[in-house]
């Protein structure tokens, strides 16, 4: 699994194994400016990726892509907001 970090730039690309936990030891992400969900769906076209799922971790403020017609799911922290395409599923983070 590719993790990719962005807001309006990809700031970091970390991969995944079976065994490795995030619970553990959380990568650092980068990024904290303005956000634009556009640039992992641009890395992935430009590298030739299609993915099974794409999954998006948002609070859904950000300028959105076309639809790249791979599924994806928004992990929203914001209940009134709906992605333009994908699925949208409600995250309530703790504290």
């Amino acid at each position: 699994m590719t993790l990719i970090g962005c807001d309006a730039r990809v700031n970091s690309r970390i991969e995944l194994y079976s065994g490795d936990s995030l619970a553990d030891d959380p990568p650092p992400l980068g990024g904290g400016g303005g956000t634009s969900f556009v640039p992992p769906f641009d890395l992935l076209a430009e590298e030739g990726i299609v993915p099974a799922c794409l999954v998006y971790f948002t609070d859904m403020y950000g300028s959105f892509p076309e639809n790249p017609g791979y599924p994806v799911i928004w992990c929203s922290t914001s209940a009134d907001k709906e992605a333009p395409f994908g699925e949208t599923i409600f995250v309530e983070l703790g504290e």
